[in-house]
């Protein structure tokens, strides 16, 4: 009789989590990730059929959990000021808690994962929901076109794993540094 697992979404997804975050990308293959979930290398293949695969989506889960609370916050009846600020706390968490997950995709060597049509799809809607968010201030004397916004909220987002290795136990500091960049730029 064939041996029953429960959970094995689960577990994949757990046991990829954990070595995709503390090893990164290319230290980790299929037959770590199948061990860790206690599964057979095989068992792995018929969920996802590489590497990459599973690599997205498990960042896909991760981020689609960021983008849900990034709505919940958009419903709030907060000034759009503050709400910025609540996004990047929920950015800085999540980034945080991913433990360097989603780094993977600013590599080169990995460009294929920036072409990933997913990987491009949730990026474009944390960063869209942060420009909506700027347009909604009012008294904004932006001189940024649509474009100029973007990047710089790309840049912010991209900055975050690095503020989270280089100062630690600064969450509170390296948010407001963050926001106080945003409103410098826009007012």
């Amino acid at each position: 009789m064939p041996k029953v697992i429960n959970d094995v979404e689960k577990n994949i997804f757990n046991s990829a989590m954990n070595l995709f975050g503390n090893l990164g990308y290319d230290a980790v293959d299929m037959k770590m990730i199948a061990s860790g979930a206690g599964i057979a290398v095989g068992t792995l293949y018929n969920y996802y059929p590489n590497k990459m695969q599973l690599y997205l989506s498990v960042l896909e889960f991760s981020w689609d959990d960021t983008l849900k609370k990034i709505d919940k916050s958009k419903k709030s009846d907060i000034s759009p000021e503050l709400r910025i600020r609540k996004y990047l706390e929920v950015l800085y968490d999540d980034i945080e808690g991913r433990r360097g997950l989603g780094s993977e995709i600013a590599k080169e060597k990995n460009i294929d994962i920036i072409k990933e049509p997913k990987t491009t799809s949730f990026r474009a809607t944390i960063v869209n929901e942060l420009v909506q968010q700027i347009n909604l201030i009012k008294d904004v004397n932006c001189n940024l076109s649509e474009k100029e916004k973007v990047k710089l909220i790309e840049v912010l987002i991209g900055s975050i794993p690095y503020m989270i290795r280089s100062y630690p136990k600064e969450r509170k500091d390296n948010i407001d540094f963050l926001a106080q960049i945003i409103y410098k730029f826009i007012k």
